[in-house]
């Protein structure tokens, strides 16, 4: 009878024990209290400097009630990167930037890391004006905030040469923050294997998911998702080039020719990156100057000048998004001698997924 006694008591014991380790372990969608977690990578899980970059800010949840979301795992989570820096004071930047993550949050049906990179200023601004436009929505997210002093110094080696060749002085793109999408797979956590990175001036019509999805659809040596310029903006800057080279399709229209790129909707694939020996061989000044000399070429629009180059003679490296990913509104080309040929790259029949007020063009 005593063993019995001392055998039930172990049992009540046991799931007691049990019990109040699960009460603990019970945590928010997104794991342990994120403001523990500011370093997001640990020892070999770093690149170089890569964790003083980052500071992980707390989770954001609308708790009245559950999305469809409430189902997904941690895994599901996506990794958005947003330029937000020097926002203090500029309302109309702040509008934008709002339309960008409200519609963004709005269409999410899984949980986001909405990365910012700026100053400390702007980042508290980014997050004032993400929770007041998501009140009362209901959407997770959580929000990380990247140093951009940081990114930029730590990147310093490949910024200047990008900088010398895309930018000019009084270019509004000649900001090193312009140029940090082409090398942050260096500076990111490893953990980190998939980003998109996104201008503040977009609006969602459907789920980012969708968007996520498509690195499925990578092949062979794509490492970066990136939609098409739909102006004639790379015919203009390749001029030069296709006079001396009359059957070229360096700055023609779609479907056959190389329009270049538009850098307002990014899908790096950062595992891709890192280990492209051809995309890593061409971040350096040698490179960037043998291709710029080859094609005639000088720009002004930071990060898409030099993927758009790129693509002139590596295709592979990129997976081409349909326009409606992209749908840039700009139409600054089209009264500047391209009237023939402007809507040869400004058509897109598709339905919208994401609207692009580039060259501050209102948004429908």
């Amino acid at each position: 009878m005593n063993f019995k006694k001392k055998l039930l008591f172990t049992l009540v014991v046991v799931c007691f024990l049990y019990a109040t380790y699960k009460a603990e372990e019970s945590t928010s969608f997104f794991g342990k209290d994120q403001g523990d977690t500011k370093d997001v990578c640990d020892g070999d899980e770093c690149d170089g400097d890569a964790k003083t970059n980052v500071d992980t800010k707390h989770d954001h949840e609308n708790t009245e009630s559950k999305s469809n979301a409430d189902d997904s795992s941690d895994s599901d989570e996506i990794n958005v990167i947003i330029t937000f820096t020097n926002a203090v004071g500029n309302t109309h930047f702040h509008d934008k930037f709002r339309l960008t993550v409200s519609s963004l949050l709005k269409h999410a049906s899984v949980p986001l890391a909405i990365h910012i990179i700026g100053d400390p200023q702007s980042q508290e601004l980014a997050e004032k004006i993400i929770a007041e436009s998501t009140k009362n929505m209901k959407r997770r997210y959580r929000m990380v905030n990247l140093d951009v002093d940081k990114l930029a110094k730590d990147l310093d080696k490949v910024v200047k040469p990008m900088q010398k060749h895309f930018s000019s002085q009084r270019a509004y793109y000649s900001h090193a923050l312009f140029f940090l999408s082409i090398a942050i797979h260096r500076v990111l956590p490893k953990s980190m294997h998939r980003v998109i990175m996104l201008d503040a001036d977009l609006k969602f019509m459907e789920d980012i998911r969708k968007l996520y999805n498509r690195f499925e659809l990578f092949t062979g040596e794509n490492i970066i998702g990136i939609g098409r310029d739909l102006q004639p903006v790379y015919r203009h800057t390749f001029s030069e080039y296709r006079r001396e080279h009359r059957a070229t399709r360096v700055g023609s229209p779609p479907p056959d020719g190389l329009s270049g790129f538009n850098s307002g909707v990014l899908m790096l694939d950062l595992e891709r990156m890192r280990k492209s020996k051809l995309y890593n061989s061409l971040l350096n000044e040698e490179s960037l100057s043998r291709l710029t000399d080859e094609f005639k070429f000088k720009g002004h629009l930071g990060d898409q000048d030099f993927f758009s180059l790129l693509s002139m003679k590596y295709e592979e490296l990129f997976h081409v998004l349909p326009c409606e990913w992209n749908r840039q509104l700009c139409q600054w080309w089209r009264d500047k001698g391209y009237q023939e040929v402007f809507d040869l790259y400004f058509r897109c029949d598709a339905d919208v997924k994401i609207y692009h007020g580039n060259c501050d063009t209102p948004i429908p």
